[in-house]
């Protein structure tokens, strides 16, 4: 196998990504997909399930760090990024690519604001770092989305496979990831991904409480690189 991974030019691409390399169209659309991801947070924070997940979540516990969108009360990161992606998930009217199918902004942009919220980005966050965050995640999910989706099994949910590197190439670009910190943050994550398409199927509230879920791996999955766990190197071989 060639030791050279077969992500590493879209790791680096990222991770290179300066606001500047940006043009002005995709600025604005970049915007308009985070003003649309919020909107429906808050249209989320109202459906049948999400206070249940409050409730569930708040035995579990988890340190102040972040807030969660509509409710008074702060948690760990990646309890954030759950609630805020189940809630921007919820009514379904949040972004879809239309060929890979897959909808981006309800996992990166949770994951990016529990993030930005959190003790570690304590020196703020621009907006132009968020939004070059978030444009670099969602086109690397996209690509990915387009790469593979079309041999993927019927079965499985593209958002739930491939938001999670979505989420550890923003975050990462957030919290100033190296290329390294980056392979390996996209190593863990692949050891987290999944998500089968049955709740799509049958109905029931984990259809809106999937994209949480991978949101909430994303950010686990960048904090572990941060701090030196090593992942797989050959994700997509």
């Amino acid at each position: 196998m060639d030791k050279t991974p077969l992500h590493l030019p879209l790791v680096r691409w990222a991770a290179d990504l300066a606001f500047t390399d940006l043009d002005t169209k995709t600025v604005e659309h970049t915007k308009a997909l985070l003003l649309d991801a919020l909107a429906c947070i808050a249209a989320g924070s109202s459906v049948a399930g999400v206070g249940e997940c409050v409730g569930a979540m708040k035995i579990l516990g988890g340190a102040k760090q972040s807030k969660v969108l509509g409710f008074d009360f702060k948690t760990s990161a990646d309890k954030a990024a759950f609630f805020n992606g189940t809630m921007g998930h919820a009514r379904d009217y949040d972004d879809t690519h239309d060929v890979s199918v897959i909808h981006s902004c309800a996992v990166i942009v949770p994951a990016l604001l529990s993030m930005a919220n959190s003790s570690l980005s304590s020196e703020g966050i621009s907006g132009k770092a968020f939004l070059t965050s978030l444009a670099a995640g969602i086109h690397v999910t996209n690509r990915i989305g387009l790469a593979f989706g079309l041999y993927l099994d019927t079965g499985w949910m593209p958002t739930t496979l491939f938001g999670p590197f979505g989420c550890v190439v923003g975050c990462g670009k957030l919290l100033g990831f190296t290329e390294k910190q980056m392979l390996n943050g996209f190593g863990i994550a692949y050891s987290y991904i999944g998500g089968n398409r049955k709740a799509l199927v049958e109905g029931g509230f984990m259809k809106r409480i999937q994209p949480g879920i991978a949101s909430s791996h994303g950010v686990e999955s960048t904090l572990l690189a941060l701090k030196g766990i090593t992942g797989p190197k050959h994700v997509f071989e």
